[in-house]
């Protein structure tokens, strides 16, 4: 027969004829309390969240501190391809400033597609849940940016055009195609902008995912816009480093270099 539990490891607690079990005075449990210990330290440290994140960001039109801070995580978290914890940061910064229509352009940016993960790695219920909050998000986006300054705006604008509708249709590439061609647009009228250049190679990237380079030839794939995705994302690395220039480059060695070279 296997022994019963001594007393000091653990103890059964009946709540409404439910049986739970509560470690202590145990190494896990001694493991756990000093880990949770250092989360709610660090969350205190960073004003409720356990990341250090660095500095990067970008300045938005919000008032407020805490809306600044959060949008500034999603952009972070989405440059890192962590999109589920950037959509939750892009709903925090909504929650500190409902009228903040940027907040609600990276909750859309954050739901959709991205280099690792196109249409067609969605499944139907994925891509169900990711469609409406996308559209909802955008939608929402729109009604408050008249204010906006030029910049949000224009990325607002064109990132409804990669949500035209919330619910799938059968060609999904032709949507990240016109994105892609508001993003040229904007770049075009905003050509300062580095945050707007680095969108817009991301942009053009994702038409083609994973497809830039014919291999037989080494020149672009034939629909790719390869080099122009190349323009945009080595003009952001050699103007001053980034955590998306490299990562999205068509080139990542050679402009993470360019982005070393500049820290």
């Amino acid at each position: 027969m296997t022994a019963a539990p001594s007393a000091t490891r653990c103890h059964d607690i009946e709540n409404h004829g439910l049986r739970r079990t509560k470690l202590t005075n145990t190494p896990l449990w001694d493991n756990l309390t000093k880990s949770m210990s250092i989360l709610e330290n660090a969350g205190r440290l960073s004003n409720g969240n356990p990341f250090d994140l660095g500095s990067s960001g970008r300045k938005t039109s919000t008032r407020s501190a805490q809306a600044q801070r959060w949008f500034d995580r999603g952009l972070v978290w989405s440059s890192g391809f962590n999109h589920e914890e950037a959509v939750r940061c892009f709903e925090s910064t909504a929650d500190h400033d409902e009228g903040f229509a940027f907040a609600h352009w990276g909750v859309t940016y954050a739901s959709g597609p991205n280099y690792n993960k196109q249409w067609d790695a969605f499944d139907d219920i994925d891509l169900r849940d990711s469609l409406q909050r996308a559209h909802a998000a955008t939608q929402r986006a729109l009604e408050l940016c008249e204010a906006a300054p030029d910049p949000e705006r224009d990325l607002i604008a064109a990132i409804a055009a990669r949500y035209p509708s919330p619910n799938p249709v059968d060609d999904l590439d032709a949507w990240a195609s016109g994105y892609a061609d508001a993003m040229r647009a904007g770049h075009e009228r905003h050509a300062d902008d580095l945050d707007v250049a680095a969108l817009c190679a991301d942009a053009l990237l994702n038409v083609s995912a994973w497809s830039q380079w014919d291999l037989a030839t080494g020149e672009p794939a034939g629909d790719a816009h390869t080099l122009e995705a190349r323009a945009s994302a080595s003009a952001c690395s050699s103007s001053r480093p980034t955590a998306a220039a490299p990562r999205r480059s068509p080139l990542p060695t050679r402009d993470r270099r360019d982005a070393d070279r500049n820290r």
